[in-house]
């Protein structure tokens, strides 16, 4: 290095000019020491405040260098303080931190041995540590962050936003019910395993299908672990299908197994696309939207519309924090914090307050989801509401508005009424009541018993009056009905004192306000019959008006505002005693009971929304109670207790009135005004309006499903009809909407003739029917697979038709359309099977035309249309079905199998080998196939005709076609020995089928004694039966599912009709 230069203040002392010059050879005459020296400089700059002017910044820095200070011990360690009175200026060495003080004057050192290293410097404990830097730059980031104008929060946003998902996130990310679910069954330390969800599956299973579940039938149970625990849930409802086992008869054998099971499918299906649990774990999916198309039925009653507000709106600035739960929240890329809603009415109030006078007069509906915060930090939590809200700006239309939103609120309980019989006090299920309040009237009486407006005095007395001064049911068991007043119980009276005396010594309320509280706790808890409560209330507000000894203008205004809401109130109770008829009240019993009743109404004046959506005015909920609740005896608790603590009531719906919500949301200024120069604004409008949580709708259908299920237990072993068997599934089917009709094939929903199939339903669709051609989870799929045996195809039904008929029967889906292809091309017909919904164990069939199909659906659905189940009778085929439906089986099936035949008099003993239940089956399946071609021909029905169905499991349809032919032209040697002769030389292939049905034939004609046998002498003895009568012999190959029809005379005049199976 070169001596002599450098910046003068920035300089070493073995820089400057009178330092030996370096000497040739001998390298320079300074090191990097100088560098630090420098840094040392630098480093005081970095603290110090910008100088004022050149002199001063030559003065301080002059100072600094120090080269009148006497060397001194090593900085890093010694008193410093003395030092940096000399070389640093007083405001300097009262602010910066000390460890930058000695850092400085180490840096310094005038003897370059005496500086630190870059080394030293790091290792040193003058350095800020590092979680000190890293705490003091996350403070700089945050409030860059937080700073609107800042510059670097966009930069620091879209790094955020540009920023790659890891893929662990993109795989652990997910619901907080699924995520639960995945650790069930896991062992914790010290504790036991429980069942994992497949393992539940499995036993669940077992003991529906009545027996062990196969292993290899396991691999369709391939799913999550939330769908394998609702489809476990939705089999333990239905437990007892499996007590029934094969006891149905008919097409409903085996029904609620497959029923079942179906149901189980649309549980797992659901679970796995939502991701939630709203209400019950394991719900059908369709018994959520028949709810949401129920209420919206309602709500479209009382005119409102569908109006749907945004997703998203800003964080309010006087929303309140809460410690648990909250809305779920998230930051757009402008960093604003926006909010999901929460429920379905604050979006509403600030939608209603910046739209000014176009949204001052409406009526209003939504059902949508609302959302929740995390508790795992993954997806917010979800569940589905509906809303009805009634905004108006004419306030003198309060009291009808808010009595019009409680009718809405009884017409919705009324969805869940069943015949559950008469319960306490007469009432009837649902069992429920209406808590109600006025959050004004309730801070007027609070300021006048002089209760400090600080959040700890005010939430405890509301505690207290919600506790002790709300009637709740268990004050109903204690109430004298007729009587003049209540049974005063001496503890609660002692309890409630003591709580007061509590409040004055901890929750800061005012001695002279304990004589005010205890008037107003003078009698509690209110009577039950709410005008009584109001008469009250007006009693004891006189009374507290008697003890101010001052006409204070401030105070009297707080007594005309608590009269005012009084008033309101009482309004409202008068109406709804009026309209709703509660078991407790006054007006006497009403003349028409078509929607629930509640059970009594209770004046809650300690009632509080924690969000605070409705305040300012009238605030109400329905709690329903369980219809065993007064079967024991209960423990005195109040009605937040009810909802909250024990759990035996449940809140279904929550309203109130949002005015003050929607003045909070008007912008400032003249907001909306139509002419700038003049305030235009429009008034905030009243606005009423009610929640009720769909989940728990549904919840309370389960219970009550679960009731039936009960009930229907005793009746298991003898259940045979369809009602009786829906109630051993344990699920509201009468409250799940399906569609008209299910496309199916000769074999069920396999995957066969599905071109043919789709062409039915896409002309039912055109029609405006509805109709499932495919077998999946919505309409029907079973949750595990039968295992197949090598013989069948892989895309064969898992259902025979007869079970098919009998899902359809117990989930109310009226109507089976069987397509074959050969009949839809020649004749463009179908099979048209009308489901027996309530007699559960036969069905009627007829041959329709496509044309026609959809008008004879369309038909006898509008002549079912004021069921509020969807069943369906017959119109255009009445009589047709009546007699099929009536009629006793007259039709016997014999089978042949190459060498043998099967049924009549020739009966195998019945093993239980696969292969004679496979027979079995068929033969079950053909009879019930031929009772239906037989009922379609109304020329043979009238001529009084009795059948025979000769089923053949190889030959042809021609062959057997050729086979009736040659029968008939041979009757009169009454025997079958000339067909088989004749039609065997033509087809050779069948020649052991053939000869098999031609001996099977003779025996069953001459057992009938329709052909006559020979004695002894070789002559024939007479026939023995009547000669007027008629005998259809059906031949049915399995080969081409065909029919073909011979009508044999017992006169020996045969009259023939060839036809196709149809």
């Amino acid at each position: 290095m070169t001596g002599g230069v450098g910046t003068t203040f920035y300089r070493a002392p073995e820089q400057e000019g009178n330092e030996k010059p370096r000497q040739k050879g001998k390298g320079s005459s300074y090191t990097v020491q100088a560098d630090i020296f420098s840094f040392g400089i630098i480093l005081f700059e970095l603290f110090h405040e910008p100088f004022s002017t050149y002199m001063e910044r030559a003065g301080i820095l002059s100072r600094l260098r120090g080269d009148h200070v006497v060397r001194s011990t090593h900085i890093a360690t010694g008193d410093v303080l003395d030092q940096a009175s000399s070389r640093f200026p007083d405001k300097f060495a009262n602010s910066v931190p000390k460890n930058a003080q000695r850092l400085i004057l180490w840096c310094l050192e005038r003897d370059p041995k005496r500086r630190p290293s870059a080394t030293d410097i790091l290792a040193s404990e003058l350095l800020p540590r590092k979680i000190e830097l890293e705490q003091k730059y996350l403070e700089e980031a945050l409030e860059i962050l937080t700073n609107t104008h800042s510059d670097s929060q966009a930069q620091i946003l879209e790094a955020l936003f540009n920023k790659q998902t890891r893929e662990v996130v993109d795989i652990t990310f997910d619901t907080d019910i699924n995520v639960k679910a995945s650790t069930v069954g896991l062992a914790g330390e010290g504790k036991k395993r429980s069942r994992t969800p497949s393992e539940a599956l499995v036993t669940a299973l077992c003991s529906i299908r009545a027996g062990a579940v196969d292993s290899a039938g396991l691999g369709s149970l391939a799913m999550n672990a939330s769908s394998l625990i609702a489809a476990t849930a939705a089999l333990n409802r239905a437990q007892l299908a499996g007590r029934l086992g094969k006891g149905g008869k008919g097409m409903l054998k085996r029904a609620t197994q497959r029923t079942a099971g179906v149901l189980a499918m649309r549980a797992a299906t659901a679970a796995a696309v939502t991701g939630a649990m709203d209400g019950v774990h394991g719900a059908d999916p369709a018994v959520i939207e028949n709810v949401c198309h129920s209420l919206k039925q309602i709500f479209g009653n009382h005119g409102a519309v569908h109006l749907k507000t945004p997703l998203l709106r800003p964080r309010s600035t006087t929303a309140a924090q809460l410690k648990n739960g909250g809305p779920a929240e998230l930051i757009n890329a402008r960093g604003v914090v926006l909010t999901l809603p929460e429920d379905l009415t604050a979006s509403l109030a600030r939608s209603v307050g910046r739209g000014g006078a176009a949204t001052a007069n409406m009526k209003r509906y939504d059902i949508d989801r609302v959302y929740h915060k995390s508790v795992t930090g993954g997806h917010p939590r979800e569940s589905l509401e509906a809303s009805f809200d009634i905004v108006q700006e004419d306030h003198h239309k309060a009291k009808e508005i808010q009595a019009e939103a409680i009718l809405v609120t009884q017409q919705v309980l009324s969805l869940l009424q069943s015949d559950g019989g008469t319960l306490p006090f007469d009432a009837e299920s649902p069992l429920w009541f209406l808590r109600i309040g006025h959050t004004r009237l309730t801070d007027a009486i609070l300021d006048i018993c002089g209760i400090p407006a600080r959040e700890a005095p005010r939430k405890y007395v509301l505690d207290l009056l919600q506790k002790f001064s709300a009637p709740s049911p268990f004050s109903l068991a204690s109430y004298e009905i007729g009587g003049e007043g209540k049974m005063r119980d001496k503890r609660r009276r002692d309890e409630i004192n003591k709580r007061l005396k509590y409040a004055v010594s901890t929750h800061g309320v005012p001695r002279e306000a304990l004589k005010k509280l205890e008037i107003l706790f003078m009698l509690s808890p209110l009577s039950p019959y709410a005008g009584e409560s109001v008469l009250y209330l007006k009693k004891t507000l006189s009374k507290l008006r008697s003890l101010e000894n001052e006409d204070n203008p401030k105070r009297l205004k707080k007594y005309e505002d608590a009269a005012r809401s009084l008033k309101v109130l009482s309004d409202l109770i008068g109406l709804v005693d009026f309209h709703l008829q509660p078991y407790f009240s006054r007006a006497g019993v009403p003349a028409n009971t078509r929607y629930s009743r509640p059970l009594f109404v209770s004046v809650d004046l300690g009632m509080r929304q924690r969000r605070r959506t409705y305040h300012g005015g009238i605030l109400f909920q329905a709690i329903v109670l369980p219809d065993t609740y007064f079967d024991e005896p209960k423990v005195d608790e109040s009605c937040e207790e009810l909802v909250l603590l024990s759990g035996s009531g449940m809140k279904v719906a929550q309203g109130g009135e949002f005015s003050e919500l929607v003045r909070k949301n008007r912008p400032p200024g003249n907001f909306a005004s139509t002419f700038v120069e003049h305030y235009t604004a429009s008034p905030i409008p009243f606005c009423f309006g009610v929640n009720f949580s769909i989940g728990r709708l549904v919840e309370l259908l389960y219970v009550g499903a679960a009731m039936d299920h009960v009930d229907g237990a005793n009746d298991a072993a003898s259940a045979q009809d369809a009602v009786q068997m829906r109630k051993l599934l344990g699920h509201p089917l009468g409250n799940a909407r399906s569609v008209d009709c299910v496309v199916a094939s000769a074999h069920g929903m396999d995957s066969s003739c599905l071109s043919e199939r789709f062409q039915v339903a896409s002309r039912l669709w055109s029609d405006g029917v509805s109709a499932e051609y495919l077998a999946h989870s919505g309409i029907m799929l079973s949750l595990l697979k039968r295992l197949r045996e090598d013989s069948e195809p892989s895309n064969s039904s898992d259902w025979s038709l007869l079970e098919l008929y009998g899902v359809c029967a117990l989930l109310y889906i009226p109507f089976v359309v069987i397509v074959q292809p050969h009949l839809l091309k020649d004749k463009n017909s179908v099979r048209l099977v009308r489901v027996a919904a309530e007699g559960g164990q036969t069905s009627s069939e007829s041959f329709v035309s496509l044309d026609n199909l959809s008008n004879t659906i369309l038909g006898e659905a509008r002549a079912e249309s004021s069921s509020t189940i969807p069943e369906f009778s017959s119109q255009a085929h009445n009589s047709q079905s009546q007699s099929n439906s009536t009629r006793a089986s007259s039709t016997n099936c014999i089978f042949i199998e190459h060498d043998n035949y099967y049924g009549g008099d020739h009966d195998t003993s019945r093993s239980d080998t696969p292969h004679w239940k496979s027979i079995l089956k068929t033969m079950k399946r053909v009879e019930f196939q031929a009772e239906s071609f037989l009922a379609s021909l109304s020329e043979m029905q009238d001529a009084g005709m009795h059948g025979v169905v000769f089923a053949v499991s190889d030959a042809s349809f021609w062959a057997l076609r050729d086979f009736g032919t040659c029968l008939m032209k041979c009757e009169t040697e009454q025997s079958a020995s000339s067909a088989y002769t004749e039609t065997a030389q033509k087809y050779p292939k069948y020649k052991r089928s053939l000869k098999t049905l031609s001996v099977a034939i003779d025996n069953y004609m001459r057992r009938q004694g329709v052909w006559t046998s020979r004695d002894t002498s070789g002559n024939r003895r007479a026939a023995t039966s009547g000669t007027s009568s008629l005998l259809t012999v059906l031949l049915y190959t399995k080969s081409d599912d065909r029919f073909d029809v011979v009508t044999l005379s017992l006169q020996n005049q045969p009259r023939s009709q060839s036809s196709r199976r149809k």
